[in-house]
């Protein structure tokens, strides 16, 4: 490239200070400075022409990027005007503070072009051999593979724009592949899982400018810093300005964690433990919402008197036989005209109400506390923090939660968990309240609603099972509490139109099915590595980051993988399967929409003139569906007009006929949506305003948020039964009420509904605090971790989870060891790999932190060589060993402690 690392670093200070000028532009004409400095500013404005959306976790912000007359690509940092990243108003006289929030990762994915490490033409693994191919060699080779085998399955999503996703899902349904999964699923699974069977849809509820309207922040089983770092500094503006309480409860320590008014350092695998704890704390109370829950909750149905809970049945619900629930007694009670039958007043003893505070009576501060290996003072200096300063309808908090809580055995009910808390706290539907999930991941929320999730059709209709008919499929739906069965039919009548023209039995029988179980990332892997499929399909992923070592095994066993990428797969040449690799585009030449996960599409593109050698997922997904377009079904699935981005996303917005569909109301039997919460989606993603119209940090003309460009999910649940909203920001600031019978303010209204209905995404309007769509349990529940030593103090008849659905989770865990914990200075490096060069200059490569005494058990000594041996791998690093970190205690059972 002929730069040297000292010579970028010297342009990287040039091009941040370049990027500070531009910062002041607007205030500098307004102050009248003088002429010369605004020159400056101009010229350093125009030096930095390109601003694409970094999609490498998921926040995406704009960088500014420019090429020198060599084609190398620099980075000046992130875009002054985008609120993401950039400016905010302030003060009394909203003055517009300037911000150049931007974190590591656009930097490093750029130190890795300069460095050669970006491959920009495709390649073939074989046989230990490396060899470049041309593009159009490439998708025939790789549909000469494809076409020749049956056993197919498809792992990725997260590294495509919506356009990829969208052509890859059809492509995919052409091909009858079932087996089709995300990376992204140890975070978005469960969360998905937990919220649609909570609150009716997935996805964080509030955007990220908001959380500066949060009166207290609840951060549990995150490091923001590190897995979306320009999310913290929201987190930190709430702190500041509007003095909100930042409570962290993780089992790693943090230099975030050090940021917060009270850090609570929980042993790993107790996170759903500690919230169950703040749940119980804050019914024995009476600290909850009654008028927000009886509007908006099921907390006044009866529950059926079969119905038992953990307490009742020695840690375990109702129905257990044989390794499954028979949920037949997980409902509520209904009336002769099949009514559920209310108490409104709360006083019934099979109230919903008295069935919670019984069941979370097993969770009280002490047990949980010795389970959490934390104190009584730390308990409630959190409870205090974030409970007692919410519970107030008129000031709210966020909930913050990561892979620490969903990444478990028992993932789903963490999250559900939280859902409930907030609920309780009336923290959901109001600004500065809601639910985030921390995801790394770049595109995993678009990947998800377009069906990369298994166990999902696009818009998180359930996948059809095997042997199923249109008709019964139509009456499971219905059955669901987020469906009527009238919306279950029009969303997947729209859907197979979209898909085959048009939705009959006949269609519906073309979709592939596979057993939920058998079509999750850890469930391919396995497969392949037992030699049961012929190859895989990776779409923008690496899939060693869900199984490790596993993936390494398959490679061994599969015939061939096709990787599109624009990383480079770091274990090609560990593998004896045929590896085919196309050099996707990284963020800078990247052409489509990406969702982030508070639901906001954006559009980004290159400068016309950039050329590159790398394709765009749209050509390559389009051109491999040509060459296979008389396999399978393929020749069923249309096609036509998908040419380019912008085709796409016009087919991905929706048409009645050849109308564009204008949002999601207009949705009927006879339109074509691929994804129904998509429609409308074009109209606003292509020309951006990054000012605040609202006024309260919403947004609204930043790209367009789903469904409806609405912000704030279920804001009709943010009112009362006479429309007046329970929060109002700066004591003005309303994102939507009711006034003569007609909703107003600065948000578009989730659902047109009346304010008297429930406003959350459920058939009646009312979210579920008890559900029966969660297959181990109606209501959050705690088991400790299987591969952990400890005993679960809370339930001792049952120690982990009944109901088994994951790889090694069955095994009978150890009762000495070491937990290890896993955290990043740098972050996830997602370009690299393993073998992550930049980490190398950075942090030195690998380490271990180790607590003392484990330390001295074992004879490490500061520096030495260790081998961190667990089930889905092993890694070789260098020992530090700290009085950073404790050893954990639970029922007599001590392990070491690392990370």
């Amino acid at each position: 490239m002929g730069i040297t690392r000292r010579d970028f670093l010297k342009m990287l200070v040039a091009g941040g200070a370049a990027a500070s000028l531009d910062m002041t532009l607007a205030q500098d004409e307004a102050e009248k400075k003088p002429t010369r400095w605004r020159r400056v500013a101009e010229r350093a404005a125009k030096s930095f022409p390109h601003l694409p959306l970094c999609n490498l976790c998921g926040l995406h912000c704009l960088a500014r990027v420019t090429r020198d007359e060599h084609d190398n690509v620099y980075l000046a940092g992130g875009y002054p005007r985008h609120p993401h990243c950039g400016y905010r108003k302030v003060g009394p006289a909203d003055v517009e503070a300037f911000y150049l929030s931007l974190c590591h990762r656009p930097l490093s994915a750029i130190d890795a072009e300069l460095s050669g490490l970006l491959p920009t033409t495709p390649k073939k693994f074989e046989n230990g051999t490396e060899q470049d191919v041309t593009l159009d060699a490439a998708v025939a080779q790789a549909a000469a593979l494809i076409g020749s085998s049956s056993r197919i399955a498809a792992i990725g999503g997260s590294g495509l724009s919506n356009e990829g996703c969208y052509l890859a899902r059809r492509l995919l349904f052409g091909l009858n592949v079932a087996l089709v999964d995300t990376v992204s699923r140890r975070i978005m699974g469960p969360t998905t899982a937990a919220l649609a069977a909570t609150l009716g849809r997935p996805g964080a509820t509030n955007p990220p400018t908001d959380i500066i309207n949060s009166s207290a922040i609840l951060v549990i089983g995150a490091d923001p810093a590190t897995e979306m770092p320009v999310l913290s500094r929201w987190l930190f503006e709430a702190q500041c300005c509007n003095e909100a309480k930042l409570v962290v409860v993780d089992s790693r320590q943090s230099g975030f964690a050090a940021r917060a008014e009270a850090f609570i350092h929980i042993r790993p695998g107790t996170e759903a433990a500690f919230i169950l704890g703040l749940i119980a704390e804050a019914l024995r109370r009476r600290m909850f919402v009654p008028s927000y829950l009886n509007k908006n909750t099921d907390i006044s149905f009866l529950i059926n008197d079969a119905f038992r809970t953990v307490t009742d049945a020695n840690g375990l619900f109702s129905g257990l036989k044989d390794g499954r629930y028979d949920r037949s007694s997980w409902r509520y009670i209904r009336d002769f005209l099949g009514k559920v039958v209310q108490d409104k007043k709360l006083h019934h003893p099979r109230v919903l109400l008295s069935v919670l505070q019984k069941h979370f009576s097993a969770y009280g501060w002490s047990g949980v506390c010795s389970t959490c290996g934390i104190s009584r003072a730390q308990f409630y200096t959190a409870f205090n923090a974030f409970v007692g300063r919410t519970s107030s309808s008129s000031q709210s908090g966020v909930a913050v939660f990561g892979a620490g809580l969903t990444a478990r055995s028992n993932g789903t009910q963490g999250v559900r968990a939280l859902t409930v808390l907030q609920l309780l706290l009336g923290n959901i539907g109001v600004p500065g309240g809601g639910l985030i999930p921390v995801c790394p991941y770049g595109n995993a929320q678009g990947a998800c609603d377009l069906g990369f999730l298994s166990g999902y059709l696009p818009g998180y209709l359930p996948s059809p099972l095997p042997g199923e008919k249109m008709g019964e499929y139509i009456e499971r739906c219905g059955a669901l509490s987020r469906y009527r069965k009238e919306q279950a039919e029009t969303l997947l009548c729209a859907f197979l139109n979209d898909l085959y023209g048009n939705a009959s039995e006949e269609t519906f029988a073309l979709i592939p099915r596979a057993k939920p179980a058998e079509a999750t990332v850890y469930a391919i892997v396995e497969a392949a590595a037992a030699g049961e499929l012929d190859g895989i399909i990776v779409l923008g992923e690496d899939p060693a980051e869900a199984v490790g070592g596993l993936w390494l095994e398959a490679l061994q066993r599969l015939k061939w993988v096709v990787v599109f990428d624009w990383r480079r797969p770091w274990w090609a040449k560990h593998s004896k399967a045929t590896v085919l690799y196309i050099a996707a585009r990284p963020f800078w030449e990247a052409e489509g929409t990406y969702t982030n996960v508070f639901r906001t599409l954006q559009w980004t593109s290159p400068p016309e003139g950039w050329a590159t050698e790398r394709s765009t997922d749209v050509k390559f997904l389009g051109s491999l569906a040509a060459a296979l377009s008389d396999k399978a079904n393929l020749s069923r699935v249309r096609w036509e007009q998908l040419d380019t981005s912008s085709d796409v996303l016009q087919a991905l917005s929706g048409l009645k006929g050849k109308t564009p569909l204008p949002n999601t109301q207009a949705l009927t039997k006879d339109s074509a949506a691929f994804c129904w919460l998509y429609a409308g989606c074009a109209a606003g993603v292509t020309n951006p305003d990054y000012s605040d119209a609202s006024g309260i940090g919403l947004y609204p003309q930043l790209g367009w948020s789903c469904p409806d460009n609405v912000r704030v999910a279920f804001n009709r649940a943010g009112t009362d039964e006479k429309g007046k909203p329970y929060v109002v920001v700066g004591g003005k600031g309303v994102v939507v009420a009711a006034e003569g019978g007609k909703w107003t303010g600065q948000d578009v209204v989730d659902g047109t509904y009346g304010v008297e209905r429930g406003g959350f995404a459920t058939a009646d309007g009312k979210a579920r605090i008890f559900s029966n769509e969660i297959e181990s349990g109606p209501l959050p529940v705690f088991y400790e971790e299987p591969l952990l030593p400890f005993e679960n103090a809370l339930t001792p008849a049952v120690r982990t989870v009944p109901v088994m659905v994951r790889r090694f989770e069955a095994s009978s865990a150890s009762k000495s060891g070491v937990i290890a914990t896993l955290f990043m200075p740098l972050g996830r490096l997602p370009f690299l790999g393993l073998e992550a060069e930049i980490s190398k200059r950075v942090s030195g490569g690998r380490f271990v932190e180790i607590d003392e005494e484990t330390a001295q058990e074992f004879g490490i000594k500061d520096g030495q060589k260790v081998l961190l041996k667990g089930r889905a791998g092993e890694v070789e690093a260098l020992a530090v060993v700290t009085k950073r970190l404790k050893r954990w205690m639970s029922g007599g059972i001590v392990a070491g402690s690392a990370a």
